[in-house]
């Protein structure tokens, strides 16, 4: 297995314009004509709400959503605790920073 050290390199100015110049010769893409002015009178036709306007809920099923919301994340945390995935899950992170650690001490 061949490991390579995977470094980012700050680019010279020769290889930016090089990249810049092949951006260049590629062909620009352009909607059909007119398509601006569809969208723009699709959206005056359209009765629209005001940014700060917001659709009002009946407060009981606000209330429902958030309950069940609630519900359904205190269970969902209960059978992770009792499975041991919360426990992997809160271990992932140390596990990952020992194989980083590991394949650092390979590479040198």
């Amino acid at each position: 297995m061949i490991i390579k050290n995977i470094t980012h390199k700050k680019k010279s100015p020769d290889e930016i314009h090089i990249n810049d110049q092949w951006l260049h010769h590629l062909p620009m893409e352009q909607p059909r004509a007119g398509f601006t002015d569809r969208v723009m009178m699709e959206l005056a036709r359209e009765p629209h709400m005001a940014s700060n306007e917001q659709a009002e809920v009946a407060p009981v099923f606000r209330l429902r959503r958030e309950f069940l919301h609630g519900l359904t994340a205190a269970l969902s945390t209960y059978v992770f605790i009792q499975t041991g995935i919360m426990g992997k899950i809160l271990t992932l992170d140390a596990t990952i920073h020992h194989l980083l650690h590991l394949i650092d001490q390979l590479i040198k």
